[in-house]
């Protein structure tokens, strides 16, 4: 449905507030309630005005989201979403507020036939489901679907789809999945040979001599790391199992150690003039880094 249709529509039919006791009256907000209770989702991208239609299914898993099923049925094998994104965007479920109801106009009018997005999602057992048409940005406003009511409706969750380009942005795009507050030790070793160490100390970090190193030296460099973006999902088994040997040597290897021990390893090739890596808490997967990336991994400098 072309921009500004709705606003059109709602000029020509009228909306009406009488509408039966099951319905939503307005200003209801059907989808309120704790996020961080939402235990599985899934989302339909419908093929509309071009675009390539796709589905997913995620459920969550000690506090991460993950992806169980992939568009085409084709499994992959890192499976971690971005759990930052999908939380903020079922975050925004709350805000969807109804406006008025319908007018009497076949869903094709309205956007609805088909939808432009399906979200369907399982909270406290209870499994709810809307279905979402164009979004108007002049009134910041669609019409949704929801038990075979149609509803124009507002949200800032109506705007969140305008983020999801496609399928590959609901996955974890960083290379770390853990964080600078989480390391307390860090060990570099370039070409098998350990050439930095740090361990976090009051006010700082320090090497194996208990030496400090000098302030914006060490914390800068990890939070680069923690940053870098992944390219390229390499998702083919069988390239992932003939590259696999090559990280028995990387060129980089980094270890790093939370406060109950725990290791992440990062290692870091080159194969072919790509940046390939894999790390041991995503240990499935293998991923393809910018090549501007690699400098990064490299022991800090004015140490």
């Amino acid at each position: 449905m072309p921009m500004k249709q709705i606003s059109l529509i709602i000029l020509l039919f009228g909306l009406t507030n009488c509408t039966p006791s099951n319905d939503y009256r307005n200003g209801a907000l059907p989808f309120e309630g704790d996020y961080k209770k939402i235990t599985q989702l899934e989302l339909s991208r419908f093929g509309t005005h071009g675009e390539s239609p796709w589905s997913t299914s995620l459920e969550r898993e000690e506090g991460n989201w993950i992806i169980k099923t992939f568009p085409g049925g084709v499994r992959r094998p890192d499976r971690y979403a971005d759990t930052a994104f999908v939380d903020h965007l079922l975050d925004t479920l709350g805000t969807l507020k109804i406006q008025e109801k319908a007018p009497q106009a076949s869903k094709e009018s309205l956007g609805l036939s088909p939808p432009q997005w399906a979200i369907r999602f399982t909270r406290n057992g209870k499994t709810q489901e809307v279905k979402i048409g164009q979004y108007d940005s002049t009134i910041r406003a669609a019409f949704i679907e929801i038990k075979s009511q149609v509803y124009l409706a507002k949200g800032a969750l109506l705007a969140m789809f305008g983020h999801l380009k496609n399928f590959e942005k609901l996955r974890h795009g960083k290379l770390s999945r853990i964080t600078l507050n989480d390391v307390v030790s860090v060990e570099v070793e370039v070409s098998g040979k350990s050439s930095f160490y740090a361990e976090r100390l009051s006010g700082g970090w320090a090497n194996k001599e208990q030496k400090k190193y000098k302030e914006g030296v060490v914390t800068p460099w990890l939070k680069r790391i923690f940053e870098i973006r992944i390219q390229h999902f390499i998702d083919q088994p069988h390239l992932i199992k003939m590259k696999t040997r090559f990280f028995v040597k990387p060129l980089i290897r980094i270890r790093t150690r939370d406060r109950h021990g725990k290791e992440v390893t990062f290692g870091i090739i080159k194969d072919q003039g790509k940046i390939l890596t894999r790390t041991s808490n995503r240990v499935a997967g293998m991923f393809e880094l910018y090549p501007e990336s690699l400098k990064y991994f490299y022991p800090p400098q004015g140490w």
